[in-house]
């Protein structure tokens, strides 16, 4: 899988947050796509493969991020969380998946995005 081709998931609630996110990623080649909750997330994996998902911890309705990261990961997709906690929010505690600061997740999504894909799929 080359950058290029690569496709990314982006889920969360707040579109100011996941629109500059978008960019960034989509800036560097990925091509992405953005839903706002867990439930447009499950529909939008049955239509498209993705090759990582950003999920934010705080999603609205009645699936919060975590819950849908582990849904996920039955599905073999790699993961990456967002918080807005102050501190290390305490539902990623049992959670094996990097996860991104809001307030840095732009500045520092496309390198955390690149080390995810490359330790799920290799450098290629």
């Amino acid at each position: 899988m080359s950058v290029g081709s690569a496709r990314i998931l982006i889920v969360d609630g707040r579109r100011d947050a996941s629109d500059e996110l978008a960019r960034v990623l989509a800036e560097r080649g990925y091509r992405v796509r953005q839903v706002a909750d867990a439930g447009e997330a499950v529909g939008a994996l049955h239509q498209e493969r993705f090759d990582l998902a950003l999920i934010e911890v705080n999603l609205p309705g009645w699936i919060d991020g975590a819950s849908l990261a582990r849904y996920l990961a039955g599905r073999e997709i790699p993961i990456v969380m967002i918080s807005d906690a102050p501190a290390p929010d305490e539902r990623l505690a049992g959670l094996p998946y990097p996860h991104l600061r809001k307030e840095a997740a732009a500045a520092e999504a496309g390198d955390m995005v690149g080390k995810a894909l490359s330790a799920a799929y290799g450098n290629s």
